[in-house]
């Protein structure tokens, strides 16, 4: 603890790979915590709010081993144990649960004892990237922005960098590239697809679902703007507002978005851009990011600031459909543009 008293200590094999431990029994307070071994130490600290009188332990979980993308458990199955947690009754609590490779996220306001059952969804890339999911009403959304290469068939999609050859596409153009065409965007903010790749040759579509798998892995859809629709009116409907009401217009940006990964230095209340109402950043678990986006004329809006995530539903021939919300706004909004700028993707199923 912070008065230098060792309160929990284990020795253990370290496999050469990524390990899982789980500490409970610890109070209120910061700790610090230590690993060492014959020729290394690392050490962080633990900022506790838990009200636990019991044994502090320390126990293995199991050693995950990562390999680029990919993450396989050595052993899937975890320890039984309970842990408490302080809730005041109608608190709303966000439940992640990982099994493998799969990781889902689902939102209530429990008032009472209950199960809560995760439905873990493949939702893999031909790239062999697996996304993480999130639950909301009867919809289960990617909780990543999409950064697949390749169409669920293998088919590459073409990697376009530079302003002029941007600018040199046309509406029929399959394109994608990285926000100020930096790789180093990739795992972070995902893809930026131009229309057509979005639709991979699909014609627009207004249905909910889209009926559209377009770039997304097999089993998901492109969603329509009826889909977004739909996210957005479940939304409101259930409190997820920044204010807390449940009526037209939407405030649902903060609850949308990461609580990371924006440029922070809004000073409107309840935009995503700054950290007033706590509780309600990324309330649903969907960790929008701003990846940007990139003009038809080839330059960038950097990301930091915009999200902005095609529709299968076009405007007209030239224009489509897409949702954005930004640093400076408490909504998720919608709009139409260049079927040639590029923007993010989300996928949707139900």
């Amino acid at each position: 603890d912070m008065n230098g008293k060792q309160v929990a200590q284990i020795q253990s094999y370290l496999e050469n790979c990524l390990q899982e431990l789980r500490l409970s029994g610890l109070k209120n307070g910061l700790y610090l915590v230590s690993v060492k071994g014959s020729s290394y130490q690392y050490s962080g600290k633990l900022l506790c709010n838990g009200k636990s009188s019991g044994t502090i332990r320390i126990e293995k979980i199991r050693p995950v081993q990562v390999t680029g993308d990919k993450i396989k458990e050595t052993d899937s199955k975890g320890v039984q144990t309970t842990i408490d947690m302080p809730y005041t009754n109608g608190d709303r609590l966000k439940f992640t649960g990982t099994s493998g490779i799969y990781t889902t996220t689902i939102t209530d306001i429990p008032a009472s004892d209950k199960t809560i059952t995760f439905n873990f969804v493949s939702c893999t890339d031909f790239d062999n990237y697996n996304y993480p999911v999130v639950q909301i009403g009867t919809q289960m959304w990617m909780a990543e922005n999409l950064k697949t290469t390749h169409y669920s068939d293998g088919t590459a999609i073409d990697l376009v960098a530079g302003d002029f050859n941007w600018s040199a596409l046309t509406v029929l153009s399959k394109a994608y590239c990285w926000n100020s065409d930096d790789l180093l965007n990739k795992d972070i903010y995902g893809a930026l697809y131009t229309w057509a790749a979005a639709m991979n040759g699909a014609a627009s579509s207004t249905h909910m679902p889209s009926g559209v798998q377009g770039v997304c892995p097999t089993g998901w859809n492109l969603p329509s703007s009826a889909d977004w629709l739909k996210l957005e009116e479940y939304l409101v409907l259930n409190g997820y507002n920044f204010d807390g009401t449940t009526i037209a217009p939407n405030r649902i940006g903060k609850a949308l978005a990461s609580t990371t990964g924006w440029d922070f230095s809004s000073a409107y209340a309840g935009s995503i851009g700054n950290t007033d109402y706590p509780a309600i950043r990324n309330a649903t678990g969907f960790s929008a990011l701003p990846g940007g986006m990139r003009f038809s004329a080839g330059s960038f809006l950097a990301a930091g600031r915009y999200a902005r995530w095609w529709t299968a539903t076009e405007y007209d021939a030239t224009n489509a459909f897409y949702r954005y919300t930004n640093t400076d706004y408490d909504h998720l909004s919608n709009d139409n543009y260049s079927k040639v700028s590029g923007n993010s993707v989300r996928c949707v199923k139900y």
